[in-house]
């Protein structure tokens, strides 16, 4: 199978995660989350990944297996060509399903997420926001993406995009948003029609008509950098390359910004054990090149090759 991204062979360690996690460890100053959780964060971050060093998955804990001793005694340690699994898995479905209008538990699970089962089973949150149980909203990625509300009809984001990236490659203005602003809003008299505001998700896509090229830059307003953003760098990293893919171009650099980076104090044993460990070289990410549309990715599509990382790390998490 010829690679949609040419990796170089000699991947060397890529430090930006590492040292986003040190610079809030040492220096992120106190906050309260509006879930009254104590936690340092910092403003206006930027992590630049060039996609030939390797996909940008991190090395510091493992997240294509499970952490329960009988998963990781069954695990097939060989870093070879694999099959997609364990945490990479649930976030790759996730944002497939976001790009297939996924916003309910039931959808997201049809296509192998589990992750938002804390949140859609919430009844009171449900009931605040006037939405039905599993129901994520219609201020949510998927709906956004997907049904993004156009007059008296709806907008698929991805759909039209792809469109203009064909016929106009050399426009600036690529642009997918999460973010639909009347359905977020906590202002009062307002109801937030959404369960979590989206954390992430604006895109900006740049081809080099030239090079036949293709960079994405992507604008996170939130990130709990420990448990979430890893998730987030495995989202857009996969769909600069299903993007490229289904437009013809070669995937070329990620460029993550993020605006409110976090560690919530609940964290801090994690993290340094995070940071004692020496981040390794970033693994390849391979697609099938036989999908030819965006909305036919599914997560049997990708395989990993070449991951080494340190043992997996049972954390649990926080959305905002």
């Amino acid at each position: 199978m010829s690679e949609l991204v040419e990796y170089r062979q000699d991947r060397a360690p890529d430090y930006q995660y590492h040292e986003l996690l040190q610079r809030l460890h040492e220096t992120g100053h106190a906050a309260v989350s509006g879930m009254d959780e104590g936690s340092r964060e910092l403003l206006g971050h930027m992590m630049r990944f060039d996609l030939r060093n390797g996909f940008p998955l991190i090395t510091e804990r493992d997240l294509t297996r499970g952490t329960t001793p009988e998963i990781i005694a069954n695990y097939e340690s060989n870093p070879g060509r694999r099959p997609v699994a364990g945490a990479v898995k649930q976030g790759l479905a996730e944002i497939i399903g976001f790009i297939n209008g996924a916003r309910t538990q039931e959808e997201l699970e049809s296509y192998g997420c589990k992750f938002w089962r804390p949140w859609t089973t919430d009844e009171a949150k449900a009931k605040k926001r006037g939405l039905e149980l599993g129901d994520l909203g219609p201020g949510s990625y998927g709906a956004a993406f997907h049904d993004f509300p156009d007059g008296d009809t709806t907008f698929d984001q991805y759909a039209a995009m792809i469109e203009q990236i064909k016929a106009r490659p050399e426009l600036r203005t690529h642009i997918i948003s999460p973010f639909i602003p009347p359905y977020i809003s906590r202002a009062p008299g307002r109801t937030q029609k959404v369960l979590v505001v989206p954390c992430h998700g604006l895109q900006h896509y740049n081809i080099d008509t030239v090079n036949k090229e293709i960079s994405l830059v992507h604008w996170q307003r939130s990130a709990d950098v420990p448990i979430g953003l890893p998730f987030n760098m495995v989202h857009y990293g996969a769909l600069l390359m299903m993007v490229g893919q289904v437009t013809g171009y070669t995937p070329k650099e990620l460029v993550f910004q993020i605006s409110n980076a976090h560690i919530y104090d609940q964290h801090d044993e994690h993290v340094e054990e995070l940071l004692a460990r020496e981040p390794m070289a970033f693994p390849r990410l391979t697609i099938d090149p036989s999908v030819k549309r965006l909305e036919d990715f599914r997560v049997e599509h990708f395989w990993i090759e070449d991951y080494n990382a340190h043992p997996p790390m049972n954390m649990g998490g926080t959305a905002v």
